[in-house]
C-alpha cells in the first residue's frame, strides 16, 4: 500500500510502499519508531551530539525504513520516490 510521510512541507513528502499489515498498524509502528528513536540507550546513526551528549535526532524517511525492515520484518517497507508533492491518492503519516 502506497502511503505518504509528511514532515515539514507538503511540497516536499516521501513516497512509501508498506505491506497491507504495516499499514493497518501504522500508527503505532510509528509510535515504537519514534520511540526506539529517541531512546538513549540505544546505538543508531541518527543521534545528533552536543559536547559529547545525545540531544536529538536528525532522521527521515530512510531511518524508518531501515528501522521498520531491521525490527519488524513482517512489515516490509521500500520507499518508492522522495521530494513529491502531497496529494489526495494515498494515506498520509505525519512525522
Amino acid at each position: 500500500m502506497l502511503i505518504y510521510v509528511f514532515y515539514d512541507s507538503s511540497d516536499d513528502c516521501d513516497l512509501i510502499d508498506l505491506s497491507t499489515q504495516s499499514f493497518e498498524s501504522v500508527k503505532t509502528i510509528q509510535t515504537l519508531f519514534l520511540r526506539w528513536l529517541f531512546d538513549k540507550n540505544n546505538e543508531h546513526d541518527y543521534w545528533m551530539y552536543r559536547e559529547g551528549q545525545k540531544f536529538g535526532c536528525a532522521y527521515d524517511t530512510n531511518a524508518f525504513i531501515h528501522w521498520l525492515n531491521q525490527f519488524h520484518p513482517d512489515y516490509a517497507a521500500k520507499l518508492i520516490r522522495q521530494h513529491v508533492r502531497i496529494g489526495n491518492d494515498h494515506p498520509t503519516l505525519f512525522f
